[in-house]
């Protein structure tokens, strides 16, 4: 474990960032959670370090954290923008997402639940898909579940191109609640 200020301030940047992005592309609670765990991790080190003059588990046990959310973030984000990318399912979108929808409109939730879902492991950020699962999840009978996804694809629908959609969906939603 490296306890140098150096690569500690590195990683400390790194997951930052990560978490800036993941901020500025919609989600926000994920982005949230590592700027919180990474900025308190690092200053229970440096008071444990500085301030109190520990050494052993009090000094590492958060900077050991700080490093593996750090990482956790930057690793999980390259992943998704590379999946998001470069994937099989990606390359087919248009395809799945019409065969979804032919299942949701055939009534066959469970089929379009799992192609809904696939689009969305693939790529994280995909607003339609999202609007689409929840809309799945509505129909199965799981309404805070849709409209809690309902309110994630709001968050990342960061140019408002879908917000009438999901605004009149959680009004539906509510209503039938």
């Amino acid at each position: 474990m490296v306890t140098a200020f150096v690569p500690n301030l590195m990683l400390l940047l790194l997951g930052a960032a990560a978490a800036f992005w993941l901020l500025r592309t919609g989600m926000v609670r994920r982005g949230v959670f590592v700027l919180v765990v990474l900025f308190a991790a690092a200053d229970l080190a440096l008071l444990a370090r500085h301030a109190f003059d520990l050494r052993g588990a009090w000094l590492h046990a958060p900077l050991l954290l700080m490093q593996g959310v750090a990482i956790a973030a930057a690793g999980w984000l390259v992943i998704a923008l590379t999946r998001r990318r470069w994937s099989t399912v990606r390359s087919k979108r248009q395809h799945l997402f019409a065969a979804g929808m032919a299942h949701y409109l055939r009534d066959e939730l469970p089929q379009a639940a799992t192609v809904f879902s696939q689009l969305r492991r693939a790529d994280p950020w995909d607003v339609p898909a999202t609007i689409a699962f929840a809309n799945v999840l509505a129909a199965q009978g799981r309404v805070r579940q849709a409209l809690r996804l309902l309110g994630h694809g709001a968050a990342l629908d960061v140019r408002a191109e879908y917000r009438d959609l999901i605004d009149q969906q959680r009004q539906r939603l509510r209503g039938a609640k």
